[in-house]
């Protein structure tokens, strides 16, 4: 799969909360992705928003986003999500509500600032 999908590239330049998402962000919600590409995770994105997709699982590179912040992986079909994710220091805010999640890493492995 491309990372240049439709509805899933990274939108324009900008700060201000009115212009929309800044280059950091990567919006790739109702796209129907049953998969994450691993490309994504080699972006320097500090917010990765993926609500609303039929994700399954997450990739194990997402802990080497060191600079992610927010991660929404709301509304999905997730059963797992990878102990990896830990690793993301900068992790400020976590939505993994809405799936099928069975096994989740043990207590204190994902720390959000």
């Amino acid at each position: 799969m491309s990372v240049h999908a439709p509805r899933m590239r990274v939108m324009g330049c900008g700060g201000a909360p009115d212009r929309g998402p800044t280059k950091s962000e990567k919006p790739a919600n109702y796209n129907q992705l049953t998969e994450l590409p691993r490309e994504i995770c080699q972006m320097p994105l500090q917010v990765l928003l993926l609500p609303h997709n039929q994700l399954t699982s997450l990739p194990k590179e997402l802990g080497r986003m060191g600079s992610l912040a927010e991660l929404d992986a709301s509304n999905n079909r997730l059963l797992q999500v990878p102990m990896t994710l830990g690793d993301c220091s900068s992790l400020r805010a976590l939505d993994l509500s809405y799936n099928q999640l069975g096994l989740l890493p043990l207590p204190g492995a994902i720390k959000l600032k």
